[in-house]
């Protein structure tokens, strides 16, 4: 009876080792459109040749698994449940931000519990509950697999067994992870196939090719791809050429100085009137922001993402650089490994200012850390050494009065010239207050009452933010301090509250409010539609204050081409270009040349002075 139960066992686990991957493969593909298996299903009978090799990727693991560890349930566990840890995780960036997970946001796990409390409570405790289901079942089926059946089977026939299954598992897996490599046997047969990878766009990429050949093809790529043409030859043609430009242009400007700059990034932060095509509202949420933008230098900021990844439009806002050319998330990637990386930061201090930066959460998040002291911020100020921390809501982030306030404090406790970034936090999702008094109704066919009432819990924040910027502003005119305050929105809010739109408007809820407002002459000017690599360049001419022979490259690109980002690209009039030909703008060729130099190349350009005023 032993002997057929063994036999029963070692059937059913070869069995489930084959299927269990169709299995795996179909709760990650559906994590892509809210679990709908169907949906997982239909796309796999569409695309077999993803699938087939979609699921040899996912075998292949689950052998090397299998050979190390030397049991089928506690592999098939394993396995379960980093599968729907994953799929978990990919479907709550795919709500919050339209976009699903890649391989460097895995290192995001670190902050696993700062994330935590970005995520709706009730989808936490379902998998929390799932999860733990799982392991009992496990452990009971473990321990009766145990008690039943003995295996008596030679160890040394068992090892050899199961090193042979890695090596060879193993092997497999090496021409998987080269499948980007030019010339590979894996890179020959998926494109013999008619597999392609849409670099260029990974929204359309994981939609194509499916989640697991997507993240697989994400898994070993460039920092930043080598411009054809690079030498030193010709990024020092670059520097001479705008050297001479800046030399000639800084003749009649001025030195920075005597007036205190503060730069803005308000958590998903937007202008609701946006979208009053397709969503009715009963009140303004924003009427100050509304009143400020028409008195001062104001228009919209072109920004990379959509319901997230707030370091992404930083990274532009302070360093002119673009994600255009990116491969990676720069503050993950980049910016920590490049010491002293040229900014406004580096730009003001070499003026003699104070930096200052300032995030009402925990300073750890995208490094930001080691981020600002690359960049060289003398001080970076997070929530455990603020001396505000009123929430908002009540049990929510610290509140943009707060947030306000500390800024406030640092301007003013000295006579010093400072610049101060902050990037506030308090809408942030998820949107689940409950307000008691609630002023906002929102109306629309597309949208589920769910929605709608985060919408409005969602205005409710904004008008508070709104409420906030306006007695900042008020004590910010009281000084006699020259100020400068530069405020954008760092992206549209994610759970949904604009999904309706998000395909065919894109660079609608792309789009956020950014100001410049001064507390000295101060007055109505139009800057359009920009991406943020050029915020900058704008504040310094708005200043009339000497500039780099970067700057100067930036304001000729700017000439050439608004918005530069990879969903969105404008001309020189705000116009969508339709067919993006990078070959006929040569400010663009130059600018992706100093973006490879600096972050992959031999920085010749910063050797040579190139960010430095002189």
């Amino acid at each position: 009876m032993n002997n057929l139960k063994k036999k029963v066992y070692l059937v059913t686990a070869l069995l489930l080792v084959v299927l269990l991957p169709i299995l795996y493969l179909l709760i990650i593909q559906s994590s892509q459109n809210s679990f709908d298996f169907a949906k997982a299903k239909d796309f796999f009978i569409s695309n077999p040749n993803v699938f087939w090799l979609s699921y040899v990727l996912i075998l292949t693991m689950t052998l090397i698994i299998l050979s190390l560890v030397g049991s089928f349930i506690v592999t098939e566990f394993i396995f379960f449940i980093v599968i729907v840890g994953l799929a978990f995780a990919n479907n709550q960036k795919v709500l919050a931000r339209g976009a699903s997970i890649y391989p460097e946001d895995i290192f995001m796990v670190r902050e696993i519990k700062l994330l935590m409390t970005m995520i709706d409570r009730s989808e936490l405790i379902k998998i929390v509950i799932f999860i733990t289901v799982l392991i009992i079942v496990c452990i009971i089926l473990f321990m009766f697999v145990r008690k039943t059946i003995n295996f008596q089977f030679s160890r040394k026939i068992i090892y050899l067994l199961r090193g042979v299954l890695l090596l060879f598992s193993i092997f497999i897996l090496f021409l998987f992870i080269n499948i980007n490599e030019e010339g590979s046997t894996m890179n020959k047969f998926h494109k013999k196939i008619g597999i392609e990878f849409i670099d260029w766009s990974q929204v359309d990429n994981y939609r194509v090719n499916g989640f697991v050949l997507s993240f697989l093809n994400n898994s070993r790529v460039q920092t930043i791809k080598r411009p054809d043409g690079y030498s030193k030859d010709s990024v020092l043609r670059i520097v001479e050429k705008y050297k001479k430009i800046a030399e000639e242009q800084n003749k009649t400007k001025e030195e920075l100085s005597d007036i205190d700059i503060v730069y803005v990034m308000s958590e998903s932060f937007v202008d609701p009137s946006d979208t009053d095509l397709f969503y009715e509202k009963n009140e303004d949420p924003i009427p100050f922001t509304h009143e400020l933008m028409q008195s001062s230098l104001s228009g919209k900021a072109l920004v990379p993402e959509y319901g997230g990844g707030t370091a992404n439009m930083e990274f532009e806002a302070l360093t002119s650089f673009s994600n255009y050319f990116l491969q990676v998330i720069p503050y993950q990637s980049v910016v920590p490994k490049i010491s002293g990386f040229p900014s406004v930061v580096s730009y003001v201090k070499a003026q003699d200012y104070i930096a200052t930066a300032i995030h009402p959460f925990d300073g750890n998040m995208y490094k930001r850390v080691e981020v600002y002291k690359s960049m060289g911020f003398n001080q970076f100020i997070d929530q455990n050494d603020m001396s505000y921390t009123d929430k908002f809501p009540s049990g929510g982030a610290i509140s943009d009065e707060s947030a306000f306030n500390q800024v406030y404090d640092v301007l003013t406790k000295d006579d010093k010239d400072h610049f101060v970034h902050l990037v506030t936090m308090q809408n942030h999702q998820p949107y689940g207050a409950e307000y008691s008094d609630n002023p906002f109704e929102v109306t629309s066919d597309l949208l589920t009452d769910d929605v709608k009432e985060r919408m409005q819990i969602y205005f409710k924040g904004i008008n508070q933010s709104d409420n906030a910027m306006e007695q900042f502003i008020q004590k910010i005119d009281q000084l006699e301090k020259k100020t400068m305050i530069v405020f954008w929105g760092d992206h549209y809010p994610g759970q949904g509250l604009f999904s309706g739109i998000d395909d065919e408007y894109t660079e609608l809820i792309h789009s956020t409010p950014l100001f410049i407002y001064k507390n000295f002459d101060s007055e109505y000017g139009d800057l359009g539609t920009q991406s943020l690599n050029y915020l900058t360049p704008n504040v310094l001419n708005e200043l009339n204050v000497k500039e780099s022979p970067f700057h100067v490259l930036l304001n000729t690109l700017n000439n050439e081409i608004k918005g530069l980002t990879r969903g969105n690209q404008l001309d020189s009039k705000g116009r969508q270009i339709d067919i993006f030909n990078e070959t006929n703008y040569l400010a663009l060729k130059e600018y992706e040349m100093i973006h490879y130099d600096l972050i992959a190349g031999k920085k010749y350009s910063e050797k040579s002075g190139f960010f430095k005023v002189k």
